[in-house]
């Protein structure tokens, strides 16, 4: 299947034409927990064919030799068959599905469910025997007992406690310290090392109630949505224990290690150990980054700075940018607005009504400088209006950034 010159970058029935026809399908993905999960559903489907592929994350901005072969998932490269967040309602997963269904093949739900969430979907009761591409997914998996709803808490691993200490679905006062999410557990019973498909409903309920009393005290409303996106998990068959437990891994070694999540979506079982030891280390980042940050609050802004040196050894602040940009925009933040910074790197986290790229430009004032390069606008209306942030805070915000390259370094919006 070859791709014409004039040819939409945005295009699900091209993608799905190379799943169909391709003998070694190139997919060129964007290292993140929703991308990597809809390219490993292209995969798989290449696979199920007897075909070959190669999954290759990537920050480029073309596709080498676009000969047909190739597609893209995440962005929007020239002349290369994409799906792109960007440019459309649904999330990278339920779209990768939908090609994988009009291509001849059987998407499997679980994946899928996991990268919706990762894109920051719910998998809720609600959901269920809705029409729209998430509920068609949840019915998919129930259809197939692949998934249930149990009272509880969306963990990856067999201990609860482990969960609560590295998830970046969650910020609680015993994130990083597992010692003291044990405590926390022995609240309400015999909880900590037990999993969210054997706990008993009525501790289930417990742990859930005890989290989100302390996740959402002294926090901002946000904090509501999204420690109720957490509870009441979907408990999967598969290698990890929830569906929100499985995203958040992915999401974690998308961001240190994205051959690995290239991996974990193709073929879980065998990398959930390596994985699994990722996603520890990333929430022990991400954490203790928060732990030491420094924060300031604008008109329409919060900067959450960190100090790279309150890393773990084995995962980057910058890589950690992102989870920390996200919790602290859901449980710290009252802006509408958040920017967490560090040497040579940027995140933003927006609600619908802005823009982060303007509010990227006016922070520094970069009348200047390019910011079409400032990242993969996943999810937000690039044509609302920016944040505004009044001329004398507009001066300390700058002195937090380093101007043109911290626009430069704003990868993603999360």
């Amino acid at each position: 299947m070859a791709s014409s010159p004039t040819q939409s970058a945005t295009d699900p029935a091209a993608v799905a034409a190379a799943v169909s026809d391709a003998r070694l399908l190139r997919v060129f993905v964007r290292p993140t927990g929703a991308a990597v999960a809809a390219a490993g559903l292209l995969a798989r489907a290449t696979r199920a064919r007897g075909a070959g592929f190669q999954l290759r994350p990537t920050r480029a901005e073309t596709v080498p030799d676009p000969d047909g072969t190739a597609v893209a998932v995440g962005w929007s490269p020239p002349d290369v068959p994409a799906l792109s967040r960007a440019s459309a309602d649904e999330p990278l997963a339920v779209a990768a599905a939908a090609a994988v269904r009009e291509a001849g093949g059987d998407p499997h739900p679980v994946l899928a469910l996991a990268g919706a969430v990762a894109a920051g979907e719910s998998v809720t009761a609600e959901r269920s025997g809705t029409t729209d591409g998430v509920g068609t997914l949840l019915e998919a998996a129930r259809r197939r007992d692949a998934v249930t709803r149990r009272p509880g808490v969306a963990t990856p691993t067999t201990d609860i406690a482990d969960g609560l200490t590295h998830s970046t679905r969650l910020r609680l006062p015993v994130s990083g310290d597992p010692e003291a999410a044990t405590t926390l557990l022995s609240e309400v019973g015999d909880a900590a090392s037990q999993s969210p498909a054997d706990l008993d409903p009525e501790v289930g309920r417990a742990v859930a109630s005890v989290v989100a009393v302390d996740a959402t005290s002294d926090a901002p409303p946000t904090a509501v949505d999204a420690v109720e996106s957490a509870l009441r998990p979907a408990v999967t068959d598969g290698p990890f224990q929830t569906v929100g437990g499985f995203a958040d891994v992915l999401a974690a070694t998308a961001r240190v290690d994205p051959g690995l999540a290239g991996a974990l979506a193709v073929s879980p079982g065998s990398v959930r150990t390596a994985a699994l030891d990722r996603w520890r280390a990333h929430g022990q980042t991400v954490h203790g980054l928060l732990d030491g940050a420094r924060t300031a609050r604008y008109d329409g802004v919060s900067v959450v700075r960190v100090d790279p040196s309150d890393a773990a050894d084995d995962c980057s602040a910058a890589a950690a940018l992102p989870a920390v940009c996200r919790l602290a925009a859901q449980f710290q933040s009252l802006e509408a607005t958040t920017l967490a910074v560090t040497d040579g790197g940027a995140a933003v986290v927006t609600r619908a009504d802005h823009s982060a790229r303007g509010l990227l430009a006016t922070a520094v004032d970069a009348s200047n400088t390019d910011t079409t390069d400032a990242g993969d606008a996943t999810g937000v209306d690039e044509t609302a209006p920016a944040a505004v942030i009044g001329n004398t805070e507009r001066a300390d915000v700058r002195t937090q950034l380093d101007t043109a390259a911290a626009i430069e370094a704003v990868r993603e919006v999360v």
